[in-house]
């Protein structure tokens, strides 16, 4: 089975826990260690860990709450290459680690979960820089995977959409959980793309006209009605809001 891949968070791992990845920690590391097997340089290492992250959660704990108010899911990355993954699960004002930590040697973007299939698992997208067995050109490929037994499973490990992908998030909507994606149209445009999950991998439900140059984008329930707003950066530098109303993207004018 291939390594899970790693997912990305707008907050930076911090610093000691970077340091960590380079010591060579692992899941591994973790049996050694009860093993009685932990080098010391490891043992200094896992040291880190467990002191930078009690500190890490005192200090900003406060700060992921109010960001991400209606996640029960968070994830945090060092992009790599290679990656360090934490996913955490909020319990009231608490963070606790919802599934093991993920090493991966790729580099990795993007990543936001949903349920994409309502069958009520957490379902992760993450965009991993790689080539593939049928195409050997370095680009950024979707990759799904759903957490099952506390672990995060290979689901859906795709190549490729419609065109070459820039940018991606899952976004919830009216009519359930969409992938959004960002896509290169032709030289200086980009389009926006919704997809749907059809069984195994998605389908194009929707495109937008070609937009100069899109980037940047975010995703958030700003109203608190359950519902995503999804935002680009334009060429120039200017932030337009979107909602997904009756299977498209509606601008939101402000």
């Amino acid at each position: 089975m291939q390594k899970p891949v790693p997912f990305r968070s707008r907050f930076p791992i911090p610093q000691k826990q970077e340091k960590l990845v380079a010591a060579g920690f692992s899941l591994r590391s973790l049996k050694a260690a009860a093993t009685g097997h932990l080098s010391a340089h490891q043992i200094s290492a896992l040291l880190a860990l467990i002191m930078s992250g009690l500190i890490f959660l005192l200090t900003e704990a406060t700060a992921w709450a109010a960001d991400s108010a209606r996640r029960e899911f968070i994830v945090r990355l060092r992009p790599g290459p290679p990656v360090c993954v934490l996913v955490y699960r909020k319990a009231g004002k608490k963070l606790k680690l919802a599934a093991p930590v993920l090493t991966y040697r790729h580099r990795g973007k993007m990543a936001s979960v949903a349920d994409i299939d309502g069958d009520g698992q957490l379902d992760l997208l993450v965009l991993v820089y790689k080539k593939t067995r049928y195409d050997k050109k370095l680009a950024w490929r979707p990759f799904v995977y759903t957490l099952h037994e506390g672990s995060w499973v290979p689901k859906w490990l795709g190549s490729r959409v419609g065109r070459p992908l820039m940018e991606a998030v899952l976004v919830n909507t009216s009519a359930g959980a969409r992938l959004l994606t960002v896509e290169r149209f032709a030289e200086g445009k980009t389009v926006l793309t919704l997809y749907h999950w059809r069984g195994f991998g998605f389908w194009g439900e929707w495109t937008s006209a070609p937009m100069p140059a899109a980037r940047s984008l975010q995703v958030k329930d700003r109203d608190g009605d359950g519902r995503d707003e999804i935002s680009v950066v334009e060429f120039g530098g200017a932030r337009r809001w979107f909602e997904c109303s009756d299977g498209k993207l509606v601008w939101i004018q402000e």
